[in-house]
């Protein structure tokens, strides 16, 4: 199933990434989320969008009612200018209200829209991704076991009395968290989704989704997040994972993972934290997990034009801590944004790469670790940094003096 995530131009783009990014966490088989960003309305068609704004008298406050068929019509917008299949949904996340106050619908054509406002009374302590991911899920469903919005009281898979179920119709708008927390599809509803030829590994894809944001959200709901601060684990696969957090994943590419995972076990082993001109000392070591997060840990080959991707690895390490350039600061940049995209700017801080001490006569330059307790950091055993049988050839790039001195400075043992 190709869902097409399409973010209205009231919705900012922050909060459209971390919908697609708690999407994409999930293993859902025969599920494909393809993010449309950006993409350009022309002015014709937002213009009956913007134009439902309109201000309520003695207030002066605006009230936006937006009729279903300006939300959809962007939605096929966008589908006749990308020649977008019809057996594929697109999906609009907007925070304008629609004329009927629902939080989302679906039309025949496989057009849904989502109301991405107004989630937090119903889901305290939540960032709204989770209900606006859930509906997403359950409206794609819902189209394809065909579910007749148009005469509520007559489809039997519609219910107007509160089950658990994700065809639970929430007239009233607090059983919305009901329904969530249950995570459920009911028997009728499931045998209604085999009858119209919904293949079973989307649905049970989609159930496990369900039952992911439902653990995340009760796991969220039940702590005061001002003391919290969970376990972080590097399992086997080399993924940086919440356990407690029903395995919520901080995605990075490997030379991300490389930086933060040294960082990670200099404090998992108590060391004293180490300042980016330091980093030029570890050269080693950080090619040894930059193979290991790759996949590469076996190799023990000479570099040489024979085996180019590992002189390429060795040179993008050589990058990493170089001072002349940028790339450290790049890749510690987009861990922090990997991190507060996913659990919050709040819970970020405390897994951050961050300064721990001043400068000391900007020596060895400022010091930097993560602050996080050593024993809520959990590196699985396979994750082993095996010796280099090859010596490493010389660091390529001009040093300045402070880096000059920083070194001769840690070899003597200062």
């Amino acid at each position: 199933m190709n869902v097409h995530l399409l973010r209205a131009p009231d919705y900012r783009e922050e909060h459209f990434g971390a919908v697609a990014d708690l999407l994409d966490s999930f293993q859902m088989p025969g599920w494909n989320f393809k993010r449309v960003e950006p993409y350009q309305f022309p002015d014709e068609v937002l213009f009956y969008f913007w134009s439902q704004d309109r201000e309520e008298p003695d207030t002066q406050e605006y009230k936006t009612m937006v009729p279903w068929d300006i939300l959809f019509g962007l939605c096929k917008h966008y589908r006749k200018q990308n020649n977008i299949p019809d057996n594929e949904v697109v999906v609009l996340l907007t925070t304008k209200k629609n004329e009927l106050n629902w939080f989302s619908s679906f039309d025949k054509s496989r057009n849904i829209f989502i109301d991405t406002d107004d989630w937090e009374p119903y889901f305290k302590n939540c960032h709204h991704k989770f209900p606006v991911a859930h509906e997403i899920i359950a409206n794609c469903l819902q189209q394809a076991m065909n579910l007749n919005i148009a005469n509520m009281r007559t489809e039997k898979c519609i219910h107007m009395i509160t089950r658990g179920c994700m065809n639970d119709f929430c007239g009233h708008k607090p059983d919305i968290a009901m329904k969530m927390r249950t995570a459920d599809i009911c028997k009728d509803c499931m045998q209604r989704l085999m009858d119209c030829g919904v293949q079973r590994h989307i649905v049970n894809a989609a159930s496990e989704a369900f039952e992911g944001l439902r653990k995340r959200m009760k796991y969220l709901e039940s702590f005061d997040w001002a003391n919290w601060e969970g376990i972080i684990k590097v399992n086997s696969r080399r993924q940086i994972i919440f356990p407690e957090l029903d395995n919520l994943e901080i995605p990075m590419n490997p030379l991300m993972k490389t930086l933060y995972l040294f960082y990670l076990l200099q404090r998992k082993n108590n060391k004293r934290g180490v300042s980016r001109t330091e980093l030029l000392n570890y050269r080693e070591e950080l090619l040894k997990i930059y193979l290991v997060v790759s996949g590469h840990e076996r190799h023990t080959q000479f570099i040489s034009n024979e085996h180019l991707p590992l002189k390429e690895m060795l040179e993008r390490i050589d990058e990493l801590i170089s001072t002349v350039n940028n790339s450290f600061n790049e890749k510690k940049s987009r861990i922090k944004d990997a991190f507060e995209k996913n659990i919050g700017e709040n819970l970020a801080q405390a897994y951050l790469i961050k300064d721990v001490a001043p400068a000391e006569e900007d020596k060895k330059g400022r010091a930097l670790a993560i602050e996080l307790a050593p024993e809520k950091i959990i590196i699985s055993e396979n994750i082993q940094l095996s010796p280099l049988n090859w010596p490493l050839p010389p660091f390529p790039f001009r040093m300045s003096r402070t880096d000059k001195t920083a070194l001769k400075g840690i070899r003597n043992g200062n």
